[in-house]
């Protein structure tokens, strides 16, 4: 199984966009298990606390379609916890074929870049992973795997996949239907306005 991004680097890169963001202000913790970033743990002061999914997608063997794999049991554990201590599903939408390492290679950007966004000129903006990074609530997750979820819970398959995309294809999610994600940084706005009443 080939995936697009390493999961790890999506974990550093958007822990270093948390720290960066605010300033060494958000307090970050990674659970041994559960979710893969906590913010807001510590210290016991006015604030906000959120926990986040990170997954990566994988490639089938062309290189040409990226696949968000959930793993089904994980999942039902989130949902069993209340509204608030859900985490947010972070994943990427790619706009490349192949891996990204590949991809940026090819155009001649160190992949090691893409966590960035540069104000110099070797900016590489367009391929900075906040601009390709989304996220979903886990209750919406759980809409939209809802007959993978019920399968699961009869002894199937562990895993389901929430969409599949390719660089000119549009996402096909698993219901069939058509969804709005949040993207990265648009999560953090709304979260500092005190979110909204329904996501996205």
């Amino acid at each position: 199984m080939v995936v697009s991004v390493p999961e790890k680097t999506l974990e550093h890169w958007a822990s270093i966009y948390l720290t960066y963001r605010y300033r060494s202000k958000a307090s970050l913790w990674w659970p041994v298990r559960g979710e893969d970033i906590y913010v807001g743990n510590l210290p016991a002061v006015p604030g906000k606390a959120v926990k986040l999914e990170l997954k990566t997608t994988t490639l089938n063997k062309k290189g040409d379609v990226h696949r968000v794999k959930i793993d089904l049991d994980q999942l039902d554990r989130y949902l069993a916890l209340p509204h608030g201590l859900q985490p947010f599903y972070v994943f990427p939408m790619p706009r490349w074929t192949d891996t990204l390492e590949n991809a940026t290679t090819t155009v001649g950007l160190a992949p090691s870049e893409v966590g960035f966004s540069r104000v110099d000129s070797f900016s590489p903006k367009p391929w900075w992973f906040a601009n390709w990074m989304v996220a979903l609530p886990a209750s919406q997750v759980g809409q939209i795997l809802a007959k993978q979820m019920t399968a699961f819970k009869a002894g199937g398959k562990d895993y389901g996949d929430l969409v599949t995309t390719g660089k000119r294809s549009k996402p096909v999610w698993a219901d069939g239907l058509q969804h709005r994600t949040i993207p990265w940084r648009t999560l953090w706005s709304r979260l500092e306005e005190c979110g909204a009443a329904s996501w996205p």
